[in-house]
This record gives C-alpha cells, sequence and structure tokens, in this order.
C-alpha cells in the first residue's frame, strides 16, 4: 500500500515541480539570492533601469510576463522581488488578465511594502521616503488627470487584492516599516483567502521550498469574494496608456442631422493620410452615455494611425424617439463619416467600426441596413444580440408596446440575431462571462446562429470582467491592454486584404 502512494506521489508531485519557472525582478544593483544571478533553464531575469519610471517598470514587468506565458502554455511561473520592485511586480501580474494569471502560481517578495498610503501621507519635515518622491513624480506625468492619493492606492498591492491572487512567501528582514507593512500583507491575504508563508531569510532554501510546496498551496487556496473589486489601476492605463503621444487634430460637434445630439467629432494626426476610419458608438443603455467619454480612447487610436470617429445619437424618448430613430441616426452618422473620409484624411474603403453595449446593439442594426462591403470590420463589446432575452417590464419600456403579438414584431425587428442571414462584416465580439447587466447567454446565442448563417462571428470571451469591457477614462476594466491586443491584431487580419 506505502508503495501505491508513493508511486502516486512521484507521478503527480514531482511532474508539477518541474514546471514551475522562478522570474526574478530587481535592478541591476538588487542583491537576489544566488539561484537568480543567472539566466538558465528553470529561473528568468527581469532587469529594470535604476531610472525606470513606475508605469515603465509595470509595462517592463508585464510584456516580459506575457512572452514567457505565450512562449510555453504549459509554464508555471514564481516571481520573486524585492522593494519597489516586489511592490510594482505584485501590481503589474495582478493587472494581466486571468489566461496570464492563472499561470503565476507564487509570489515572493523581500521588504516590499504592500500600503503606501499611510507612508506618503505622514506629514513631517524629514526626508520623504523615496517610494513616495517617486510617486510624486510620477503624479506629475499625470498632468493632474488623478490625484495623488488616487494613485498612492492604485500602487498600493493590499487595495488591489481580488478574486485571483498567487500564493505568497513574505521575507520582512529590514524593512523601515516592517510591522505596519507586515501586518498589511497578512491581514490583506487573510481577508481574500490567499495561502502564504513568512521566512525571515531571503535566501535559496527558503525559496526552493517554498516552490517546492506550491503544488499543495493550490489545493488549498479557496476563492472569496473580493474585498478591494473593481478595475485595477484605472488611473494606470486610463490616464497614461490612453494619453495622446503626438498631437491629434480634434474637429468637434459635427452635425449630421437637425437634432444637437445628432453629431459627432473626428480625431485625425495632421501629418497622416489614407488612415483606416474607426467608428466608434458608445453605450448607456439607449438613454445616456457621450462620446466625449471616449476622448483619450480615440486620441490614442489616432496616435495608432486612424482617423476616429467618436459618434452620439438621440437617445430613447417615446413616442418620438425609439429604436427605429436610434439605428437611423446611427446609419446617418456613418454615411456622412463614409461621404467625408478624405476630408479627415481617412481610406473610406478601410472602415472599422467599434460600439459598446446598447450601443453595439445600434451599430449592428446599422452596419446591417448598409451596402455589403461598406464596412470592412466590426468590434462589439457587452452587446444585447436578443432583446427577447430582458424582462417584460423593459422590453415594454423599450417598444412602448403593451401587446405581446405586436411587441413580438418589434423584438424581431431590432435583435441582431434575427438579422444575422443579411449580416456580412467579419466581427469580433467581447464579452465577459461574469457580466451582470447583459448576460452572456447574449453572446451564446449570437454565436450559434451566425454558425448557421455566416459564420463571420468571432467570439472572445473574457473572466472576471464588468459591462461593458469598453475603455473609459473614469473606470477602467481588468486588463484592457490584453483584450486591446486582441482587437487590434483581429483588425489587422482584415485589414491587411484589403
Amino acid at each position: 500500500m506505502l508503495g501505491k502512494y508513493i508511486l502516486f506521489f512521484l507521478l503527480t508531485f514531482i511532474p508539477l515541480l518541474a514546471t514551475h519557472t522562478l522570474v526574478c525582478v530587481g535592478t541591476p544593483k538588487t542583491s537576489l539570492p544566488k539561484r537568480c544571478t543567472k539566466d538558465d533553464n528553470h529561473t528568468k531575469i527581469i532587469r529594470l533601469s535604476p531610472d525606470a519610471t513606475y508605469d515603465t517598470s509595470i509595462f517592463t514587468i508585464q510584456t516580459k510576463l506575457r512572452t514567457l506565458i505565450n512562449q510555453d502554455e504549459n509554464i508555471s511561473l514564481a516571481l520573486l522581488s524585492q522593494g519597489m520592485s516586489g511592490t510594482l511586480t505584485a501590481i503589474a501580474q495582478n493587472n494581466l488578465l486571468p489566461y496570464y494569471r492563472e499561470h503565476i502560481k507564487g509570489l515572493i517578495v523581500k521588504d516590499s511594502p504592500a500600503i503606501l498610503t499611510k507612508m506618503c501621507s505622514k506629514k513631517t519635515t524629514k526626508t520623504i521616503p523615496k517610494p513616495c518622491q517617486n510617486i510624486k513624480k510620477f503624479n506629475t506625468t499625470l498632468q493632474e488627470k488623478a490625484s495623488l492619493d488616487e494613485v498612492t492606492k492604485a500602487l498600493s498591492p493590499a487595495l488591489q487584492m481580488d478574486w485571483y491572487y498567487p500564493e505568497m512567501l513574505l521575507a520582512d528582514t529590514n524593512s523601515t516599516n516592517k510591522n505596519i507593512q507586515h501586518e498589511s500583507w497578512i491581514n490583506a491575504l487573510e481577508n481574500n483567502g490567499i495561502p502564504y508563508r513568512i521566512s525571515k531569510k531571503f535566501d535559496t532554501e527558503n525559496i526552493d521550498y517554498f516552490i517546492k510546496m506550491l503544488p499543495s498551496f493550490l489545493k488549498l487556496h479557496q476563492t472569496k469574494i473580493p474585498k478591494y473589486y473593481g478595475p485595477i489601476l484605472r488611473f494606470h492605463i486610463g490616464k497614461i496608456l490612453y494619453a495622446s503621444k503626438r498631437p491629434v487634430q480634434v474637429l468637434s460637434n459635427i452635425p449630421y442631422g437637425k437634432s444637437n445630439q445628432q453629431n459627432y467629432d473626428v480625431y485625425f494626426e495632421n501629418n497622416r493620410s489614407n488612415n483606416p476610419l474607426l467608428i466608434y458608438v458608445h453605450g448607456g443603455g439607449w438613454t445616456k452615455g457621450d462620446k466625449s467619454s471616449f476622448a483619450d480612447f480615440s486620441k490614442q487610436y489616432a496616435n495608432k494611425g486612424y482617423t476616429v470617429v467618436s459618434l452620439n445619437y438621440r437617445y430613447l424618448h417615446l413616442p418620438q424617439v425609439g429604436m427605429k430613430e436610434m439605428i437611423s441616426d446611427v446609419k446617418s452618422g456613418i454615411e456622412k463619416a463614409l461621404h467625408n473620409a478624405t476630408i479627415y484624411h481617412a481610406n473610406p474603403k478601410k472602415v472599422v467600426v467599434m460600439g459598446e453595449s446598447a450601443g453595439a446593439q445600434l451599430l449592428f442594426m446599422a452596419v446591417s441596413k448598409l451596402d455589403k462591403n461598406k464596412i470592412s470590420v466590426a468590434i462589439f463589446n457587452s452587446m444585447t444580440t436578443s432583446l427577447y432575452k430582458h424582462s417584460e417590464k423593459k422590453q415594454q419600456r423599450l417598444s412602448g408596446i403593451k401587446d405581446a403579438k405586436q411587441r413580438k414584431v418589434w423584438l424581431n425587428a431590432y435583435s441582431p440575431i434575427s438579422h444575422l442571414n443579411h449580416y456580412y462584416t467579419p466581427t469580433l465580439v467581447l464579452h465577459s462571462l461574469d457580466d451582470k447587466v447583459v448576460s452572456s447567454s447574449h453572446l451564446q446565442v449570437l454565436d450559434l446562429q451566425s454558425v448557421i448563417h455566416n459564420q463571420n462571428i468571432t467570439p472572445l470571451w473574457i473572466s472576471y470582467g464588468a459591462h461593458p469591457l469598453a475603455p473609459d477614462t473614469k473606470s477602467m476594466q481588468l486588463g484592457y491592454q490584453d483584450i486591446e491586443k486582441h482587437i487590434d491584431a483581429f483588425i489587422a487580419k482584415i485589414l491587411k486584404n484589403i
């Protein structure tokens, strides 16, 4: 019997150990254990420049992790770092899509601050701690688009733990804020049900033991409802990544109809021409929202070489404005933008449309009414695909129709799944499996129905995302940078053949 247990151990536990790769993070001056002194098959080192800013350090760490995982989809990673590198590593891995994060099995930090708010908010005449000095410098690069308090909280790992976090080894040996920071780590880990170990030594023996124990840790890890739920580093991606890198010309409130809501803004770089034309339609439950929310997003895509049209439309206001009128607005706006494309430095033969939530549904319906080859590629985000799936009360509110038979005609007329037989545009549809506003079943039925018709719908499922998954300067969703790479790759694949 004992032999069977030994065989079981050898066949299950030992193979798991072999899959772990230790990734060491730090500056060239960082004193890491011997295991991290060179690159080999089991140790990969991320070198950070001593002069690197916080944002570039986070992106450098994320890029290296993505590369390692993309090269080996079976890899399991344990991340080791110290000081502020440990803090930034904790933040960097927590802002990856779950696909990448599930490969990160362990996080080892030494003397790394868990909460920076208390450390950096103290009013004292003494020397300001270096991490706080760097945060203040970092904050100036945001041009006051984010408060110092927001930046500090976003860079505090203990305030950013959520539903998925790797097991941790804490090595606190000489931190000046040892008691406070040590307690902050422990409280955050215990509040979120995350297994951890504590070590007074930061050496190869303790690190190796922790890595060997990771498979047993994984069995103990029970997820809990997160205490700190929400977008991670919303200021970081929304205010830095989406900040304009080069001057962008903006043409505001160009009318396409008589109403003051029938207008759009245009973004493009003056020194570029023949750009792909990107038309964005905001959401808002058919009753609210505005193109101005996507100004930073539009400028960023202008920097990528697009001419961006951010479109407004009239809100639902029965009986004057219903679904028919809103779809007509979106269609008219697209047609005017196409007509004036060359004026906006754009190529009318390379047209990308993007929409989120209610805006995606309106955009889908508008595209289905345009000539077959007008739109090159579409990206829909958290879209209502079947109005049947809304409650009867909401159906009546949206349609203004109480009679069930009459309302059925209306539901068919404005549900995207009912129009796939004449919808030909190559389309990527994003949806969160955890969407509480528009359930993931909307994409499921669209995906199934598209197979019956033109098979031109490509689904992209996201775990742990909110509604919608579109970028917004006020509320960036989890890992949108990773999602955006999927979007850009999908667009590039279609446009290269046009």
